[in-house]
């Protein structure tokens, strides 16, 4: 009987978290919309979607391109737009940039559709106006 019950407390106990983290939603998108050389610094840019409070932050990832190691590496995030909408939360939701042509990538806006329901919005930047539908 002993041996049952620590073996079932055993199960429970590597059962638990797993249920846990499969209920927890995602809350945060990243998406990397380019690269550039700025004076002696390399820049890579994102933005990077909150779906629970509808905001969204530009993120820069700076490293000096030259000189003596090290070059120290430095991420820094803003909020640069409150989104007026609702964003779509959940495991079946893909996000995706609009970004505008070359040869100045800026990003306009971005789209997101949950893969199960259908339902499509997108926002667009830096207004933070967004819009929905769902697709038949």
């Amino acid at each position: 009987m002993r041996v049952s019950i620590g073996l079932m407390s055993i199960m429970l106990t590597a059962f638990i978290p797993q249920m846990a983290n499969a209920q927890t939603p995602i809350k945060y998108d990243l998406m990397p919309n380019g690269f550039g050389i700025n004076g002696v610094y390399y820049d890579w840019t994102s933005i990077v979607l909150n779906r629970k409070e509808s905001k969204a932050y530009d993120c820069l990832a700076r490293e000096k391109s030259s000189g003596p190691p090290p070059l120290l590496l430095k991420l820094t995030c803003a909020e640069t737009h409150q989104l007026h909408g609702t964003v779509l939360n959940g495991d079946n939701v893909v996000t995706r940039l609009t970004p505008v042509a070359q040869p100045n990538p800026v990003v306009l806006g971005f789209w997101q559709i949950d893969q199960v329901a259908g339902d499509l919005i997108f926002c667009a930047l830096p207004s933070g106006e967004c819009g929905s539908t769902r697709v038949p």
